[in-house]
C-alpha cells in the first residue's frame, strides 16, 4: 500500500508564497492568517516548516469539507512539532485538527498547559469528548505526533516519536463526529490561545497506516514528508528528544 492511498491532505510548508499549499489529491490549501512565517523545518537546509507566534494570532485554516471530515471511517493524523514556548496552567493551544463551538468538536492535537503535556481529543457526537495525555514535552526540539482512530476496534490512539506498543495511549471511542468547523493548524475554531512554535510535515489519511508506514514517516527522527516514496520523496534530517 502506498502512503498516497486515501491521503486527504499533505502539508509540507515549503511554498513560501503559499505556506498552506496541499500536495495531496484534494487541494486542501490552507489560508495563512496573520502572516505565519516560513522557517527551517525538521530538515536539512532549504527544507522548511511554518512558524506560529502566539502573540501575533497566527494560524492556518480551511473551511470544512468532506475530505477533512472523519465520521464513519478509520483515520490517521501525523505532524512534526517544535515548541518555541509553552503556556502555563489554564491554557490549551491547538496544534492541528477540527475543533470548535456550536456542536463542532471532532478531532484535535493540542497542548495541555495545566498538565504540561501534548494531548489529543476526539468526539463521537460533537459535544462529548474523550482525551489522551502523553509525556511531558521539551521546548526547542522536534517531536513526531501520531493520532489515529481505529473504527473496527473503536479505539483512539496517540503516540509520540514512533513509540513501541507500551508507549501508545488509547481510549474507547465509537466514532468521530462529522462537523462543520474549520480545519486549522496552530489554533482551533475557538480562537485563543494560539500555538507558539514550528510545525512541519502534516498529513491526514482516511485509513490506518501500517506499522511499517509509521516507522517510515518517523525515520528515526529524520522524518519523511510528501512527496512520498515512488513520487520523488524528500527525506529530512533532524532530531527529537523527550524531556
Amino acid at each position: 500500500m502506498s502512503l498516497l492511498t486515501n491521503l486527504q491532505g499533505a502539508w509540507t510548508y515549503e511554498n513560501g508564497g503559499n505556506l498552506g499549499q496541499d500536495s495531496g489529491p484534494f487541494g486542501n490549501n490552507l489560508t495563512n492568517n496573520n502572516i505565519a512565517t516560513q522557517v527551517a523545518g525538521n530538515a536539512s537546509p532549504g527544507v522548511s516548516g511554518v512558524q506560529f507566534v502566539a502573540a501575533s494570532v497566527q494560524f492556518l485554516s480551511i473551511a470544512s469539507n468532506a475530505s477533512l471530515t472523519m465520521g464513519g471511517t478509520s483515520w490517521e493524523l501525523t505532524t512534526w512539532l517544535k515548541f518555541n514556548s509553552r503556556p502555563g496552567a489554564g491554557f490549551f493551544p491547538g496544534i492541528i485538527g477540527k475543533w470548535g463551538p456550536n456542536t463542532g468538536l471532532e478531532y484535535l492535537l493540542y497542548y495541555d498547559g495545566t498538565a504540561s503535556r501534548i494531548s489529543a481529543l476526539a468526539s463521537p457526537d460533537g459535544v462529548a469528548t474523550v482525551s489522551l495525555n502523553h509525556a511531558a514535552i521539551a521546548t526547542g526540539v522536534w517531536f513526531f505526533l501520531d493520532l489515529y482512530f481505529d473504527l473496527p476496534n473503536q479505539l483512539l490512539n496517540f503516540r509520540v516519536n514512533d513509540a513501541p506498543a507500551t508507549g501508545i495511549a488509547s481510549v474507547a471511542l465509537t466514532d468521530t463526529f462529522a462537523g462543520t468547523n474549520k480545519f486549522e493548524v496552530g489554533s482551533t475554531d475557538f480562537g485563543a490561545p494560539f500555538l507558539d512554535g514550528v510545525v512541519d510535515g502534516s498529513n491526514l489519511w482516511k485509513r490506518l497506516l501500517t506499522p511499517t508506514e509509521r516507522t517510515e514517516l518517523y525515520n528515526a527522527g529524520a522524518g519523511l514528508e510528501s512527496p512520498f516514496p515512488g513520487t520523488g520523496a524528500t527525506r529530512r534530517r533532524g532530531s527529537c528528544t523527550i524531556g
